[in-house]
């Protein structure tokens, strides 16, 4: 499967590895594992390159939280971004917390 996500991928001058294929309503990449399954690209991606992502946690785009002008949500554009290097495994108490998009319309 990470082959064929791989070659869905286009590498933007931010560095992200956007995927080009289809997508769920909240943005992320999806791909049919062809299993019966979809799975998300980003996810994929960061298990070929980095290892399982540990049980309770969850995915940060450390590309996002970079982009304080990023709405967040369904439009951003950060979602499909599969870099490995842009990714880190982290809580969801964490995640709500790192958001810039929360953060702003805390205040």
């Amino acid at each position: 499967m990470i082959e064929r996500v791989l070659q869905r991928i286009e590498v933007a001058p931010s560095g992200c590895w956007m995927w080009q294929g289809a997508a769920l309503r909240v943005g992320y990449g999806v791909i049919n594992g062809g299993d019966g399954h979809n799975y998300l690209t980003h996810r994929v991606v960061y298990e070929a390159a980095v290892g399982p992502i540990p049980e309770g946690l969850v995915l940060d785009h450390l590309c996002h939280n970079a982009d304080l002008d990023c709405p967040g949500g369904p439009p951003c554009v950060h979602r499909r971004c599969c870099n490995p290097d842009h990714l880190r495994a982290i809580t969801r108490a964490e995640n709500a917390v790192v958001a810039p998009h929360l953060r702003r319309n805390q205040h």
